[in-house]
C-alpha cells in the first residue's frame, strides 16, 4: 500500500508551477549529477542533455520501480534506492540536488554529511527546504516533515557537514500568506490542487497565473526578505 507521501510524489506534476520554476535554478554546467529524493522524476527533464551520468535516488521502492521502468532506455541514468541518512558514498559527482527532501529526514545532519561526501572536490549542492519553523502545521505532519528551517539553522548544519561558500535565500514569497492563513488561522491543510495537472479551465488558469508570478519572483529571489521555501547553494 502506498503512503500518503508516495501518492503525492507519484502524481502528475509536469505542469506544476512550483517545480517548473524551482528546477530552473539548476546550474547548466556539464558534468555528473545526483538527485536525492527524486519522487516523480520530473527533475529528469531539467538534467537530461546537460548532465551525464545522472543518478536518481529515492528511499521508496515503489517510486524507484516506477522511475526505472520509465527511464530504462536512457543509458545516462541510474536509479537507486537509498536512505540518505545512512548512505555510504560509492560515487562522486559534480552536482547534488536535494529539493524538498531533508525536512523528511530525522537525522538531517547525517544526511548532509553523506551528501557532502558524495561530491567531487569543488562540487556543488543545490537544496531546498521549507522555511520558518513557526509555520509548521497540518501539511508538514501529513507529508512526514520533521521540521521547517530558519536560515540560521540551515547554515549551521551545512557548515557542520563540511560545506563552504554557503548562500541561503528565501523563495516563494507568494505562498506565505495563504499558507499562514490556512495552517495557522483556519487550522486547515492548504490544498495543492493548483500544482497538479487538471483539465478544468479554472485549474489551468490558476496554474498559469501562479507560474507567471513565481517565474518573475524567481528572477529576483536572491533579494527577497522572506518566503515559504529556503534555497541553499554550497560547495565542497
Amino acid at each position: 500500500m502506498k503512503t500518503e507521501l508516495e501518492r503525492f510524489q507519484l502524481s502528475e506534476f509536469s505542469e506544476d508551477y512550483r517545480l517548473n520554476n524551482l528546477f530552473k535554478l539548476i546550474p547548466k554546467h556539464k558534468g555528473s549529477a545526483f538527485d536525492i529524493g527524486t519522487g516523480n522524476a520530473h527533475i529528469y527533464k531539467f538534467l537530461k542533455g546537460i548532465y551525464c551520468p545522472i543518478v536518481l535516488s529515492d528511499i521508496s521502492p515503489v517510486i524507484v520501480r516506477k522511475i526505472r521502468k520509465l527511464l530504462k532506455n536512457d543509458s545516462c541514468v541510474k536509479v537507486v534506492i537509498i536512505d540518505i541518512s545512512k548512505y555510504v558514498s560509492k560515487i562522486k559527482v559534480d552536482l547534488i540536488t536535494a529539493f524538498d527532501v531533508i525536512e523528511h529526514v530525522e537525522e538531517d545532519e547525517n544526511a548532509l554529511k553523506n551528501i557532502h561526501s558524495s561530491l567531487n572536490q569543488n562540487g556543488n549542492l543545490l537544496l531546498s527546504v521549507p522555511a520558518h519553523p513557526f509555520l509548521f502545521g497540518k501539511r508538514d505532519l501529513k507529508y512526514g516533515h520533521f521540521r521547517r528551517y530558519s536560515k540560521r539553522e540551515l547554515h549551521q548544519k551545512l557548515k557542520y557537514a563540511g560545506f563552504s561558500n554557503i548562500r541561503i535565500y528565501y523563495w516563494n514569497l507568494i505562498g506565505v500568506i495563504p499558507y499562514f492563513l490556512f495552517e495557522k488561522v483556519f487550522k486547515k491543510e492548504l490544498n495543492s490542487i493548483a500544482r497538479k495537472n487538471n483539465k478544468t479551465f479554472l485549474g489551468k488558469a490558476t496554474n498559469r497565473l501562479l507560474f507567471i508570478v513565481l517565474s518573475l519572483e524567481t528572477k529576483i529571489y536572491t533579494r527577497l526578505p522572506f518566503g515559504l521555501t529556503l534555497i541553499a547553494k554550497a560547495s565542497k
